[in-house]
């Protein structure tokens, strides 16, 4: 049985793994089946980065939110 992370991915037209979200201990690079430690923001056998799009919408948001503070 496939952790979840690995079900919720998707390989990006720049070649990086997108996960819905960081998983809690481990993550396994959907590409070379490579199992690290989940604050990994890249695989440390083949190097593609890894994205974890909770973490990239809460940036987005809180620079939008700033932006809207500047004007």
């Amino acid at each position: 049985m496939k952790p979840d992370h690995l079900t919720n991915h998707r390989i990006l037209p720049d070649g990086s793994v997108a996960f819905v979200t960081r998983p809690r201990v481990s993550v396994t690079c959907p590409c070379c089946w490579t199992d690290q430690r989940s604050y990994r923001n890249a695989c440390y056998h083949c190097g593609r980065a890894f994205l974890y799009l909770d973490e990239q919408l809460t940036t987005r948001i809180d620079l939008q939110k700033l932006d809207k503070e500047i004007r």
